[in-house]
């Protein structure tokens, strides 16, 4: 379930059992960051600008809404971001499942936004090529490890970057029209088990898994 405190704006919590995986999801100059130690996932800007600012946080069933509209003059897009938990039928005894739903949009004329997932110290495990199967890539941190994996949906809007002992996701990045909504659909795999990286037959299941289910309307 998600913990959130109404006077604590961008901060929750995903728990499940005895596990806790930390959410700082303020904007702006701080990334978006899951995992609470130097090994977290982050959602980043692509430039030097800031990331729009959270506004607004709820949660609705299993599901945790976030929304960082765009501010006129200040940003160039806005985005909303939902984090729900997924049940595989591959799923690992100790290892977890969250979509992570990004929805972009602008106001602008003639933008190409990027948002970029950073994952830390990742062994750069591309299981398939982007543009035609889908990408995964496993990390391993001090409090815990994981994965993050893409989809052939975003396929045409995702390139990979592996380099510095970290992979970048750089989502869409292609010219997006006044108002038009465009969706990503990463799914993040939280390991409970500190140092230790999920295994690559598990990681293709769940691409398999992944690629197989429809891109969410909302």
């Amino acid at each position: 379930m998600w913990l959130t405190a109404p006077n604590r704006l961008g901060f929750a919590a995903w728990v499940d059992g005895a596990m806790a995986w930390r959410l700082d999801a303020r904007g702006g100059e701080h990334s978006i960051q899951l995992g609470g130690d130097s090994h977290s996932v982050q959602l980043t800007s692509s430039d030097e600008n800031a990331l729009p600012l959270l506004q607004e946080q709820f949660v609705r069933g299993d599901e945790l809404h976030l929304a960082f509209p765009q501010v006129e003059g200040v940003n160039d897009f806005g985005f909303n971001l939902v984090f729900r938990p997924i049940a595989s039928s591959e799923s690992e005894s100790t290892a977890r499942v969250l979509e992570c739903l990004v929805s972009i949009q602008t106001t602008l004329l003639d933008l190409e936004p990027t948002i970029d997932i950073v994952v830390p110290e990742a062994d750069g495990s591309r299981l398939a090529d982007v543009e035609a199967e889908g990408v995964a890539t496993s990390f391993s941190g001090n409090l815990f490890s994981g994965a993050v994996l893409l989809g052939r949906h975003d396929a045409p809007f995702t390139s990979v970057d592996v380099s510095n002992k970290q992979t970048t996701f750089r989502l869409f990045g292609e010219f997006l029209e006044k108002g038009v909504i465009r969706r990503a659909r990463p799914w993040l795999v939280l390991e409970s088990r500190a140092n230790q990286t999920c295994s690559e037959p598990f990681l293709q299941s769940l691409l398999k898994e992944l690629q197989a289910s429809p891109l969410p309307l909302t």
